[in-house]
């Protein structure tokens, strides 16, 4: 609370926009629905275990989201430390707390998101990033997880592709403003 700053008009310059105004997107509506995914039993040990990290994940991502979490990127240093199991534990825990969750396969040297649920897919997120089809024709939504997953195809890891390229890293952003939550398996 203070006194008004009186700027000189011959100081004041007009406003340059120097980004372009954001584009209005649709909602992602996935056109793709499962009753359930068929998830990995030691995602079931895990997700059914009173006693685990994850039956009290849920609420603490909630929380977060609450706090203005957007996205949580799951990461490693080398191959079978457990990202993949730990990001379809937390998206599986935030989504039984009410979120709205995105699950997206963004390992792209080995993708395995769509080959742990069970999933067989004609497309992968990263071909709708490039323009070859919709987000919506690659979204698979399962109405009892009440979590929707973008998959990446195993031909992807032949493809040179990075979250570096802005054509992908728009693409999760178009998909992250229709949901709580984004999780990436990196």
């Amino acid at each position: 609370v203070g006194a008004a700053v009186d700027v000189p008009r011959a100081a004041a310059a007009p406003a340059k926009s120097i980004a372009p105004a954001p584009q209005q997107t649709q909602p992602l509506i996935p056109a793709w629905e499962v009753d359930r995914f068929l998830w990995p039993a030691l995602c079931e040990k895990l997700l059914h275990d009173e006693q685990s990290y994850f039956a009290q994940a849920g609420g603490k991502i909630a929380s977060s989201v609450r706090d203005g979490l957007k996205s949580l990127a799951i990461t490693g240093s080398r191959r079978g430390e457990g990202r993949t199991t730990l990001a379809l534990c937390l998206a599986r825990s935030a989504a039984k707390a009410g979120l709205k969750v995105v699950l997206v396969d963004a390992d792209f040297a080995r993708p395995q998101l769509a080959a742990a649920l069970g999933l067989e897919i004609a497309a992968s997120w990263h071909e709708a990033a490039l323009g070859k089809t919709s987000l919506a024709e690659v979204a698979i939504k399962s109405i009892d997880d009440n979590l929707t997953v973008l998959p990446l195809d195993v031909s992807t890891a032949a493809a040179l592709l990075s979250l570096a390229d802005p054509r992908l890293t728009r693409t999760l952003r178009d998909a992250a403003r229709s949901f709580d939550l984004l999780v990436l398996d990196l």
